[in-house]
């Protein structure tokens, strides 16, 4: 499985099992020096952040990371790892570093199944996971979190039609399509 392949499942299990009405597929922003695989926010401002990681030494080299060494500075009241099944025990140490607990989700080979192996599990009907699991909750970076919100927001523009549109999707069928750009040139003169 790839890490875009497990991106696209963990978004879209992140929105059924989690409950999340937005949700951010590798988010950028120029003013953080990092990017959740996929950050989620659930009603009420409960962030996940959901990082995928599809190798033993990636899991390893993801606690080399700045932001890992001080949680305050990162993203996600609730964190997990996100790997195909089996890679990594629920028992190992390095989930519980840093003062930081990490939830563990493993995908099936097939990409249709997540299982929750470590941290909170909203799908026994946890309605209140922040007093159900406090050992798992994660000093965060609230402004961080703006920041993902508020620059995806500023990557949409509105089409045509009114619905929203990212403009990295534009620029993409722009540099495909030279007719498209000639025609989108033509109309702005």
């Amino acid at each position: 499985m790839t890490h875009s392949e497990l991106v696209s499942i963990t978004a879209q299990k992140a929105q059924g099992l989690f409950g999340c009405g937005l949700i951010l597929k590798e988010p950028r922003t120029t003013r953080l020096h990092f990017s959740p695989d996929v950050f989620a926010v659930k009603k009420g401002g409960l962030t996940f952040q959901f990082e995928i990681k599809v190798s033993r030494s990636d899991f390893l080299k993801d606690f080399t990371k700045p932001h890992r060494k001080t949680p305050d500075k990162d993203v996600g009241v609730f964190r997990y790892f996100v790997t195909p099944y089996g890679m990594i025990s629920p028992d190992d140490p390095l989930l519980s570093s840093n003062g930081v607990n990490w939830g563990l989700l493993e995908v099936s080979g097939s990409g249709s199944r997540m299982y929750v192996r470590r941290g909170p599990n909203p799908s026994n009907g946890l309605l209140k996971m922040e007093t159900e699991f406090p050992d798992f909750m994660c000093p965060r970076d609230s402004f961080a979190e703006m920041e993902l919100v508020y620059s995806y927001y500023r990557s949409l523009v509105v089409g045509s039609n009114g619905e929203a549109v990212q403009v990295s999707s534009i620029a993409e069928r722009i540099y495909h399509d030279a007719e498209q750009l000639r025609s989108i040139c033509a109309r702005i003169r």
